[in-house]
């Protein structure tokens, strides 16, 4: 919070849910609006605002702070007895801030919310939400986001983190980095196929393989999304049993080294 300003009551512009007039704090958002709101509330629910009675009786002032109304007008729903607002519909640009504000002011009955949002959030804004794991100290939030920024640059990069937190990004790539450049080696192979009365490899699996392997190249998110990698590969119309069982080993074998790889808070 900054410093307090003198209120005036030219051109103000109220907040439609936060306008009672019994209300004992004022509060201007960055864009101009104005919140009446009880410090009872605020004070119950945060530790960042003045309880009342450090309040003095008559105070005619306005108390400054750098969120938008929008940001501020679900904040403050956090702070009073009411049903949690729902963010769902909101934009990231907003429901960014307001993570970032939640944790500026500690606002605790809305700290689980926010991650649950930051964390869906995740693999759309993988930069931002990266950003805000490390910011706030939040290592869960930050270990969904991290695999959706293997993509990046380390000058992107940079902008998150200082230099060891660079340092950690390239590390935990560097596991990525190997099964991306592994999956490329000729296994699995067209061995013989039971289904096969000749008992020779089939001409499907070859296909398929190098199908797949066109698909992933040499992309992170391939893997990242592994599934939908293989999803049309394992779906293929094949009369090949063989080449399916195949298929779906391969992808579980791919699963579990994903899978076992180091956290990246691990690196941090």
């Amino acid at each position: 919070m900054s410093n307090s300003q003198p209120e005036s009551e030219e051109g103000v512009v109220f907040s439609p849910i936060f306008c009672d007039e019994n209300a004992d704090l004022t509060i201007r958002s960055s864009d101009g609006v104005l919140f009446k709101v009880f410090s009872k509330n605020l004070s119950t629910f945060s530790t960042a605002f003045p309880s009342p009675e450090h309040i003095p009786p008559g105070r005619n002032e306005v108390i400054q702070l750098s969120e938008s109304a929008a940001v501020l007008d679900l904040l403050f729903q956090f702070m009073r007895p009411q049903c949690q607002p729902d963010l769902h519909a909101i934009s990231f640009k907003v429901g960014g801030a307001l993570a970032d504000a939640v944790q500026k002011y500690n606002v605790f009955p809305a700290g689980g919310v926010c991650n649950i949002y930051m964390s869906t959030a995740a693999p759309t804004f993988p930069i931002e939400v990266l950003k805000y794991s490390y910011k706030h100290s939040q290592p869960a939030v930050g270990d969904l986001a991290a695999p959706h920024t293997l993509g990046e640059d380390v000058q992107a990069i940079q902008h998150v983190f200082p230099s060891h937190g660079v340092l950690a990004w390239m590390l935990y790539r560097e596991g990525w980095l190997t099964i991306l450049h592994n999956i490329h080696n000729p296994y699995p192979d067209d061995g013989p196929h039971d289904t096969h009365p000749e008992d020779i490899g089939c001409d499907d699996w070859e296909h398929h393989r190098r199908s797949l392997l066109d698909r992933i190249g040499l992309r992170f998110e391939s893997l990242v999304k592994l599934e939908d990698s293989f999803k049309e590969a394992r779906s293929a119309r094949t009369g090949c049993l063989d080449c399916r069982s195949m298929m779906r080993t391969w992808y579980f074998s791919l699963r579990k080294t994903i899978n076992s790889l180091p956290k990246f808070s691990s690196f941090l």
